[in-house]
């Protein structure tokens, strides 16, 4: 996958041709293997546009800081996790530091916290950092109904 060495505080993409493009104007291009959607950095008030325009679409929300060493560890599993997904989760990431009351607001005590949002409804919250494998399992649960195997059936599996 490519990666762009802009430090931009908007959506940076980088489309199929190559081309890189924020906000609907282009920066050149990029020999590259396929598209790369960085998570996208929102403030308070663009969360709530976006959760409020999102339609069905499921959204997992990072409240990080950039001080946390294990937010830092969660950022690239989330990139790697929107690569998974493609549109199918809309991944949003908000600083606690410049987003202090919001943080307060919704008790967030612990870095990072993940919220998973369908329909506007939370499907689940965690704090800590987990690998792309974990995040996209809780996904497939929150979000698209998948069943967990019960506690017998993992027995039975892990006897045979």
């Amino acid at each position: 996958l490519c990666r762009t060495s802009f430090a931009v505080k908007d959506r940076m993409v980088l489309h199929q041709n190559g081309v890189f493009a924020q906000n609907g104007k282009s920066f050149g291009r990029r020999r590259c293997r396929g598209a790369l959607q960085m998570v996208q950095k929102v403030n308070g008030k663009e969360l709530n546009d976006i959760l409020a325009s999102i339609g069905t679409t499921p959204v997992i929300v990072d409240f990080y800081a950039t001080w946390c060493g294990p937010c830092q560890f969660l950022s690239p599993e989330l990139e790697k996790l929107e690569a998974q997904y493609g549109d199918r989760i809309k991944i949003l990431k908000v600083d606690t530091e410049e987003e202090d009351e919001l943080a307060s607001a919704l008790r967030i005590r612990g870095l990072p916290t993940i919220v998973f949002v369908h329909n506007n409804e939370m499907r689940y919250r965690m704090e800590g950092a987990l690998a792309v494998e974990d995040l996209s399992e809780i996904a497939e649960v929150a979000f698209f109904g998948k069943k967990l195997p019960t506690n017998e059936e993992q027995e039975v599996e892990a006897a045979s």
